[in-house]
């Protein structure tokens, strides 16, 4: 099941990076209905939500891999663009900080 869902995500990451976000969405889902404790899966998910302007299920997606690990760098990085994006740098450089 993880390679499986890992194999999945990787092909989500591919299509985010082409723009293509309906076909990375559905790869995401496909990787967390494999594995639904995959960080990375929820972390991407947000990021490809924020990228179609959805803001609020990337914060529920970044808050998803938070809860899974909260200590996930790359999560706490991402929350923290993200947060950016929104103007709150307050909040931001808080999450940067944790990342490190």
């Amino acid at each position: 099941m993880e390679r499986r869902a890992r194999l999945r995500l990787e092909l989500a990451s591919g299509y985010f990076a082409r723009g293509q976000f309906a076909t990375a969405l559905d790869e995401v889902r496909q990787a967390l209905v494999a594995w639904p404790q995959l960080v990375e899966g929820y972390n991407l998910r947000a990021l490809i939500h924020a990228a179609m302007g959805d803001n609020a299920n990337a914060e529920e997606s970044f808050q998803r891999a938070l809860q899974l690990s909260p200590g996930d760098a790359d999560t706490l990085h991402n929350l923290g663009w993200f947060r950016c994006q929104q103007r709150a740098f307050v909040q931001a450089d808080t999450l940067f900080q944790q990342a490190l």
